[in-house]
């Protein structure tokens, strides 16, 4: 994808290798071995940013024991907000509490999902080209590699689970996905408006993917310098061509049936429900209960429209969350209730 930061290379490539280490020692079908290519890598992102949810409730269960004198300090003091914010201030400080304990999952959370958003993003992408290339060599072994793309109810793990989602990426959109960027990036050969070029795959397999692109018309030779074709009439039905055994095998079905957004809008909904059932119970809390309702409509949204696997990178990350949340507030619930032994001096 193109200008990523290199963390998200990093990330992309990590998984990319445990993909492809996987795919080789158990032999199974391809969707099989992406559905767990993400649960291994969403399960060790979350093992790692455990210990920030872990603090943000250990934050959340001091201030709810200060809440009542937060409340007598926000009576004493409510004409005269600046003193009740020096004194509320003060108060936390004694008692250790953090104003950005609870937002430290949040802090974390937010450049890991984009992270992966961009990761599932090429590594889908680059699945259609390392389809492309072997459907252009052998029609045969593309048409059976496409076949292992299937996974349950869905035609195509690398489309979207929804009702209008072809089980093949369209001329249309490799086009607009490839051809409708600015043109830098490390490709010898390629001119303008192209970020082709920054794929990975594309980068290793620069020769061949530059000739098949040519004779598809995608590329175009303009005095010995290969760039973007002029327009994509040509190339439409080039790829139409290409493509055609893999648009009949599920042709007039969509790629899927919309279960991994509602299961994800719905995990979301859970997640974010546990999490602010045990906050404290303060005005800026209930003013972002909204917040528990449109994000969980938000990751539908986006799980509609990108890439099953992302959809199942964040079932697997709410699911988790979840389930950790469970366990933190079992563990802290039983601790607060066991009695206080004082020591005999």
């Amino acid at each position: 994808m193109e200008n990523w930061i290199f963390i998200t290379r990093w990330f992309f490539q990590g998984m990319r290798w445990l993909y492809e280490s996987l795919l080789s020692a158990t032999g199974w079908q391809i969707s099989y071995v992406v559905v767990l290519t993400v649960l291994i890598s969403t399960l060790s992102i979350k093992i790692i940013t455990s210990f920030s949810d872990i603090a943000a409730r250990k934050s959340s269960m001091k201030m709810q024991a200060i809440q009542p004198e937060l409340d007598k300090l926000k009576k004493k003091y409510g004409n005269d907000p600046q003193r009740m914010n020096t004194e509320q201030r003060k108060l936390m400080k004694e008692r250790g509490v953090s104003t950005m304990g609870g937002c430290l999952p949040l802090l974390i959370m937010m450049p890991i999902f984009f992270i992966f958003f961009a990761a599932f993003r090429a590594w889908s992408n680059e699945q259609t080209l390392r389809l492309l290339v072997l459907l252009d060599s052998d029609p045969d072994a593309g048409l059976e590699m496409f076949k292992q793309y299937q996974f349950l109810w869905m035609n195509n793990i690398w489309r979207p689970d929804n009702l209008s989602a072809a089980s093949m990426m369209t001329g249309e959109q490799f086009w607009n996905m490839f051809a409708n960027s600015s043109s830098s990036g490390s490709c010898s050969m390629c001119a303008t408006n192209t970020n082709i070029h920054n794929f990975i795959y594309f980068n290793e397999n620069e020769a061949v993917l530059t000739d098949l692109l040519t004779r598809l018309n995608f590329f175009q030779n303009v005095n010995g310098t290969i760039q973007i074709a002029s327009d994509n009439t040509a190339f439409l039905a080039s790829y139409s061509e290409l493509t055609r055994d893999c648009v009949a095998l599920h042709e007039g079905y969509s790629n899927g049936m919309m279960i991994l957004p509602v299961l994800a809008a719905g995990i979301a909904f859970l997640s974010m429900w546990l999490t602010s059932k045990n906050q404290p119970q303060n005005d800026q809390n209930k003013s972002m209960k909204w917040m528990n309702y449109i994000m969980p409509l938000f990751m539908g949204y986006i799980c509609w429209n990108q890439e099953a696997t992302f959809a199942l990178y964040l079932i697997f990350s709410y699911l988790f969350s979840t389930l950790l949340t469970l366990g933190i507030n079992r563990y802290f619930k039983k601790k607060q209730q066991q009695p206080i032994v004082e020591v005999k001096k």
